[in-house]
């Protein structure tokens, strides 16, 4: 539940100022705290690919239509960007 917290407050705040290497980072950190091999259950790493698409199909979709905008510096503004696919990712 930490490493969620992290996450989460790192996605955020890396944004909002622009670093965008502290979401991925803290994903690693999650990540390989998640598959650790007392922890890890089967489909975990596939529930998480699954949780990725389903975000960028949303995100980019409420994007699109005009429900959502994301003033980070994202190269494509149409797609989602990578921190909220980092926490779609976390959240699985």
């Amino acid at each position: 539940m930490l490493w969620m917290q992290a996450l989460w407050f790192g996605a955020v705040i890396g944004a909002a100022r622009e670093q965008h290497w502290f979401a991925p980072l803290l994903l690693i950190g999650f990540a390989f705290w998640e598959f650790r091999p007392e922890r890890r259950v089967d489909g975990d790493f596939q529930l998480m690919l699954i949780a990725v698409l389903i975000g960028l199909i949303l995100d980019t979709t409420w994007v699109k239509i005009g429900w959502l905008k994301f003033t980070s510096g994202w190269d494509s503004s149409e797609l989602a960007p990578l921190w909220i696919l980092i926490l779609w990712a976390g959240f699985a």
